[in-house]
């Protein structure tokens, strides 16, 4: 209904014609929908625009909005840069939602843009996308530059998306030195385990993880 409605009110004379035929047809009004929309954008107040880009972003941050609807959203972004008349959206949104819709490519795309302004906000992001697209070599220095240039301590869980599974442990293995109550180390230690084969280890920290439920669990019981 929308795309109909917007080649109803596009200032294009060729869009208008296609109005009649988008209602009955609908392939034609998805087909359509980038080019009606940014023709109607072009001639829309400050005020109008604002209210729009406002409604995109209610339906971006909304969990509940269907997939269909963030890709349509997503397209039309992507159209509109292309064609000089970029949605006024942070890169950071329009990386999450690229993600949402598993278009890794597009969000890597944004989370490079991001990275220029928030180099810390999108490092865990840029090693997920850059592994998930077949570039470990880029996820992995995406990690060195974290580390080296913005001195950012690392996250245990970053040599697990990059496959690092020893360097996984030895993190984990710090972190349970440091916190030896840590569930986090724990989990992490037997994930790291599980994917090194490490079945003898494995047997033994998971008696470690029973033993540290069991202990909580009693725990709370105590204060109940």
């Amino acid at each position: 209904k929308t795309s109909v409605e917007l080649l109803r009110q596009s200032p294009s004379p060729i869009l208008y014609a296609c109005s009649s035929l988008a209602e009955v047809y609908d392939p034609i009004a998805s087909e359509l929908y980038n080019l009606a929309f940014v023709s109607c954008w072009k001639q829309l107040g400050d005020k109008q625009k604002e209210f729009i880009y406002g409604q995109l972003n209610l339906a971006i941050k909304n969990r509940s909005c269907p997939t269909v609807i963030l890709q349509t959203i997503l397209n039309l972004a992507e159209f509109m840069e292309h064609e000089g008349t970029s949605l006024p959206i942070d890169a950071a949104i329009m990386g999450n939602l690229a993600e949402k819709c598993h278009a890794y490519a597009k969000a890597l795309y944004y989370r490079e843009i991001e990275f220029l302004s928030n180099p810390s906000g999108a490092i865990q992001s840029l090693i997920t996308i850059n592994y998930g697209l077949e570039q470990p070599e880029a996820a992995t220095g995406v990690l060195k530059y974290a580390v080296n240039t913005l001195s950012m301590a690392v996250q245990e869980d970053w040599y697990q998306k990059l496959h690092k599974w020893e360097d996984a442990l030895l993190s984990y293995r710090m972190k349970s030195m440091n916190d030896p109550k840590s569930k986090d180390a724990l989990i992490g230690k037997l994930q790291c385990f599980k994917a090194l084969s490490d079945w003898d280890n494995l047997s033994q920290i998971t008696e470690e993880f029973w033993k540290f439920e069991n202990k909580n669990s009693y725990d709370a019981e105590a204060f109940n």
